[in-house]
């Protein structure tokens, strides 16, 4: 059952990240549908014993720690957000520039949404959302751990310590042309349990005219409507627009991987990725404006304005 292979992939990458409560929860919940399942004991006993059988090196491939990929394959397993997984693209391009390799990027939880922006990415081989087994296998997010030997290991990467390298140009896209040449993403995923904190009442927004880069909802009048359906259609608006105004969310990766001028509104408790300036190494393009009050816009929002005027 390829459900089951998915769940075994998910519980084998909780594994090697540290996550092993996580991954006991799963493992136990897999054997309530199968109850003899060999690759599910194997995954029960390295959490119990540290070491990682040969049946689950046959099964998974074995773990990449940063060894030569010279002429081989690679499971990439994404487990976190949209976000997240753009701004690794960097590091997926550089593996392809260290060695002659295939890429399997193993995207389960968004797949649909990103099918299409990857479809033509020329260092991601195959994008699937079921296990391939590989000459190795890793996930996504500690694969900087391995390549920047200055790190160390962590689960998420110690953001701090990073010298990001240069992410890959995304598009161009198609541009969907608009009247209006300014996008806006005023919120983040509601199933992100930090959307509130991040999010902010489209209202404030109201002394401009915007266009959306959110899918489709009921807009207020200064919000022109788009037709999103998925990411690739995101990127096709952006490609329109003269510059973009967005929460912390996955629009703030993707119009900073375009290099689109790009404003970030980021809540006073931001993620710590974003260090402390106004500028960021992840994306040249991007101008980061903060809450100097936790839950207090004000500030973010006066600058801005100030910036939106200067053109």
């Amino acid at each position: 059952m390829q459900i089951i292979e998915q769940a075994l992939t998910m519980t084998n990458n909780l594994i090697l990240t540290g996550r092993r409560n996580r991954a006991i929860e799963f493992l136990l919940q897999i054997q309530k549908i199968d109850n003899h399942n060999e690759i599910a004991s194997e995954l029960m006993c390295c959490i119990a014993t540290d070491v990682y059988s040969r049946k689950l090196v046959d099964y998974f491939g074995q773990q990449w720690k940063g060894e030569s990929l010279q002429n081989k394959t690679i499971e990439i397993f994404c487990d976190q957000g949209m976000g997240d997984t753009i701004q690794m693209f960097r590091y997926l391009q550089l593996i392809k520039e260290l060695w002659d390799c295939r890429i399997i990027l193993n995207c389960y939880g968004f797949y649909d949404e990103f099918k299409r922006l990857v479809a033509d990415l020329s260092f991601v081989d195959e994008f699937v959302n079921y296990h391939v087994k590989c000459d190795y296998n890793t996930n996504i997010l500690i694969i900087p751990c391995f390549l920047d030997k200055e790190v160390g290991f962590s689960y998420p990467v110690n953001y701090e310590k990073l010298n990001p390298p240069d992410q890959p140009l995304l598009g161009p896209y198609k541009a969907i042309e608009t009247d209006v040449k300014i996008g806006l993403a005023w919120k983040s995923n509601a199933e992100n349990n930090l959307s509130a904190l991040k999010s902010i009442s489209v209202d404030v927004f109201s002394e401009w005219t915007f266009c959306s880069l959110l899918p489709k909802e009921n807009y207020p009048p200064f919000v022109m409507e788009t037709d999103i359906n998925d990411l690739y259609d995101t990127a096709c608006y952006i490609q329109g627009m003269n510059c973009v105004v967005t929460v912390d969310t996955v629009v703030l990766h993707l119009a900073g991987s375009m290099k689109k001028r790009t404003f970030g509104l980021l809540a006073f408790d931001c993620d710590r990725r974003w260090g402390k300036e106004e500028n960021t190494a992840w994306y040249p393009s991007v101008t980061l404006l903060r809450q100097q009050i936790a839950g207090d816009w004000s500030f973010p929002l006066k600058k801005l304005a100030d910036l939106l005027k200067l053109g």
